[in-house]
């Protein structure tokens, strides 16, 4: 209760009244939440419960701008952003979609529209957030290699990561030793 307390306040201080918020589960850095307001309207909200100097600038800011962006240039249904500050994110409820082949067949051509989209380098004018991790955005002229350095590589020096591995392949990871075939088995199981 003491999360949804927090959510609660934090949307009162934004100016937003919340009858109740009900939480949301399986996020690993922000408090979420379903809110219901006074006068009966719903939406999405959350907040960071430890405000780490490199998180407090941008996070919510720079989500609300991918957000944006996923719904301007590739078309995706994305949430509308009520308000994105420091310390909180209020988003419109989106209603849950039906699990059917129709579905799945809309996503799939809304996933390639975003992998359509081109230009003459990769990458994006800000940083931005695996959870709590700072995600490197820096241009690069070359998809391979910004896919490479900036979403694979950048990686396993993270401690999580690295204690996922095995000497064997951590070796293969540096470029010093190809896998063996049940260590590339096991990874791919993973």
């Amino acid at each position: 209760m003491e999360h949804e307390r927090i959510l609660t306040e934090r949307l009162r201080e934004a100016g937003y009244v919340a009858r109740t918020v009900e939480r949301a589960v399986g996020g690993a850095v922000a408090v979420a939440g379903l809110v219901t307001l006074e006068d009966g309207t719903q939406l999405f909200a959350k907040t960071l419960l430890d405000l780490h100097p490199d998180h407090a600038v941008d996070v919510f800011d720079v989500e609300s701008a991918g957000l944006t962006a996923l719904r301007d240039i590739g078309g995706a249904h994305t949430p509308e952003v009520l308000l994105a500050t420091q310390r909180l994110l209020v988003l419109e409820k989106m209603e849950p979609r039906r699990d059917d082949a129709a579905f799945w067949e809309r996503l799939a051509h809304t996933v390639a529209a975003l992998h359509a989209t081109t230009g003459d380098r990769f990458g994006w004018h800000r940083d931005g957030w695996l959870g709590r991790l700072r995600q490197d955005n820096t241009w690069e002229q070359d998809g391979h290699v910004f896919f490479a350095e900036r979403r694979v590589l950048r990686w396993l020096a993270e401690p999580l990561v690295d204690a996922a591995f095995d000497r064997e392949e951590r070796e293969a990871s540096s470029g010093s030793a190809p896998p063996s075939r049940s260590s590339s088995r096991r990874s791919r199981r993973a």
